[in-house]
């Protein structure tokens, strides 16, 4: 089942709607309830040794998932980088209980990541991408023309441009893409632009395009290179299958 796919099912009943979620991912290989449990096992497991990249994908699939967040937090080896994404992302709620159970060492980053969170500018509101799409149509066809429209829509800061070619390159609904464009960390971005076999100059344009953006760090760019185009696909699926599914139900999140 892919992205776009998700958002069609939304006018469907609740049962209807989770039925036909499952039966999507089994027909797609996948579980969300099997893939967030092994990820919950992975983050819980600490004797394990994660690399930078392994522990920012499982940041990236705890969005929405406040189990797997609370594991996550959990760990003495989460990179301050890597925990304050994790905040960023959760809720208000999810943030002070995590705040209280931190282990002592972990308070005054936590408190600082919180600080910095309640001076962020509140999201923009949700936009129309009617007319971008109707642009990139004319194009969209030719998948290689379409990365290379991108490049220049990121490069002369057309931001509903750039978006709706990365929605019909990648099938995720625009108004998710702009939520990882307007999000304070890149990582989520970065997984997108790899799932559709984007260059890294043109990764590199789309990530610096977003508002209020900073220098690109080396690791990012090292995790690019890690990361493959399929594995980067499975993350995308699964973040936005899970976005559908907290949208849907809002009670799913604490399990």
């Amino acid at each position: 089942m892919t992205p776009r796919r998700f958002e069609r099912l939304a006018p469907l009943s609740g049962l209807a709607f989770t039925i036909l979620l499952i039966v999507g991912f089994a027909i797609g290989g996948s579980s969300p309830d099997g893939d967030a449990k092994v990820a919950s096992e992975v983050a819980g497991n600490a004797g394990a040794r994660l690399s930078n990249l392994t522990m920012a994908k499982l940041v990236m699939r705890a969005d929405g998932d406040e189990r797997l967040t609370d594991v996550i937090s959990q760990r003495g080896d989460i990179p301050p980088a890597l925990l304050r994404r994790l905040m960023l992302q959760a809720t208000a709620a999810v943030r002070a209980k995590l705040l209280a159970a931190a282990k002592p060492d972990q308070k005054a980053t936590i408190s600082r990541v919180l600080n910095e969170i309640s001076a962020l500018a509140a999201a923009p509101a949700p936009r129309d991408f009617a007319q971008a799409q109707r642009i990139v149509s004319v194009f969209s066809q030719d998948t290689e023309l379409t990365r290379a429209r991108i490049l220049e829509f990121a490069d002369t800061e057309r931001i509903a441009e750039m978006i709706a070619a990365l929605s019909v390159l990648s099938d995720v609904p625009p108004e998710h893409i702009d939520r990882l464009v307007h999000a304070a960390d890149p990582f989520g971005l970065m997984v997108l632009c790899r799932s559709v076999d984007l260059m890294w100059n043109t990764a590199h344009a789309v990530i610096m395009a977003r508002p209020q953006a900073q220098p690109v760090e080396g690791d990012l760019r090292e995790q690019f290179k890690q990361l493959s185009v399929q594995s980067a696909q499975k993350l995308v699926h699964f973040w936005v299958g899970r976005q559908m599914v907290v949208r849907k139900f809002p009670q799913a999140a604490a399990k």
